[in-house]
């Protein structure tokens, strides 16, 4: 049986033969996807798979009761299930889906501007700690899980991502100010990529 689980936050995990290496295997597939994540809703139909939205904890017990053929979510689902109850053949595609942002929103007149650069900087300081956190958890998944994309593969999926981020920017789901923070912070690590050298966000 063909399965994939996705993270939405840096990989996709798949139980089936490892030569499927990529998100082209959801196309005519029902997928599982939480709720609350619409640009990943968009992104299954933009790969011609069939969303399936519920709660985290739903979509766990219907991929690992093999209710669906896959499931897009974080990574902390794949150590809800349990080490073995997706099965031994699973793998974990490491390509990121999307990118995870934090704000904390206050009133302005009830934080004088002393408090505000306070909060500011505590979080920077301990910004190493809740990094390495997320790491602690990826390193809980066994080696042998991880799957490599093709190039091709990647420049596809980037490309429906984009073209997923653009859609919900012209529906008003987006704002255009963040995406364009969120593309040059990617564009940081990796200048290359075609986001990057053509940019339209």
């Amino acid at each position: 049986m063909a399965q994939i689980y996705c993270t939405t936050t840096i990989a996709c995990l798949s139980e089936w033969d490892k030569a499927y290496n990529s998100l082209s295997a959801l196309e005519g597939k029902q997928v599982a996807v939480q709720t609350i994540e619409a640009p990943m809703t968009a992104l299954v139909n933009q790969y011609g798979g069939t969303p399936i939205e519920g709660g985290m904890m739903r979509n766990v017990l219907a991929y690992t009761d093999e209710r669906v053929s896959s499931m897009i979510s974080t990574a902390i689902a794949y150590l809800v299930m349990g080490s073995g109850q997706s099965g031994n053949s699973t793998g974990v595609l490491r390509n990121p889906l999307s990118q995870s942002t934090m704000q904390l929103i206050g009133r302005a007149e009830q934080f004088p501007d002393e408090l505000a650069q306070l909060l500011r900087e505590d979080f920077l300081l301990k910004f190493n700690n809740y990094a390495g956190r997320v790491d602690t958890e990826m390193n809980l998944l066994p080696d042998e899980f991880w799957i490599e994309m093709p190039a091709d593969e990647t420049n596809k999926l980037e490309d429906a991502t984009r073209e997923v981020r653009l859609t919900m920017r012209e529906n008003g789901y987006y704002d255009g100010t963040m995406l364009r923070i969120a593309r040059k912070i990617r564009c940081r690590f990796n200048p290359e990529k075609a986001e990057c050298v053509d940019p339209v966000e």
